[in-house]
């Protein structure tokens, strides 16, 4: 640790497939306390197959450890959101190497208090991100209104 010259300092090296992307996101835990995550989209083996699981890990107090592996293809997103106090976790899939095809099911999971439960599988054609937004519903202007 190298506090003196506001550098970073690598703390712990963690396994990847090819890399695409990271996404950091907290849940609260047991007893009030919040768990902290990073969820790594795995895009290739070295072999170059697609078919790879990507990997959920949680702050254990020192590092980061493994707690979930979720079957992906040529991962390149993750995206975390909230929805009406639910928690959920999307991967966009890209290609299944095994059929060389980019028509592949890109998927919705969601916090069952334990792990992530596949909810919804989303066709997609290589895809390559997720983005959550939400849109605010307005009341009708009543002075533009007819009587």
């Amino acid at each position: 640790n190298n506090n003196n010259n506001n550098t970073f300092s690598a703390i712990q090296f963690l396994p990847t497939h090819g890399a695409n992307d990271w996404e950091y996101f907290s849940l609260d835990g047991d007893g009030g306390s919040t768990n902290h995550y990073l969820a790594v989209a795995n895009f290739r083996t070295s072999g170059g197959n697609t078919v790879v699981d990507s990997v959920l890990y949680r702050w254990n107090g020192t590092a980061f450890a493994a707690v979930q592996r979720i079957p992906t293809c040529g991962a390149t997103d993750w995206e975390y959101f909230t929805v009406d106090g639910g928690s959920f976790l999307a991967v966009a899939n890209y290609q299944d190497s095994n059929t060389n095809r980019y028509d592949v099911d890109s998927v919705i999971c969601r916090w069952n208090g334990t792990a992530f439960a596949v909810l919804q599988l989303v066709p997609t054609h290589a895809a390559r991100n997720w983005e959550f937004f939400s849109l605010q519903q307005s009341e009708p202007d009543s002075s533009s209104s007819s009587s």
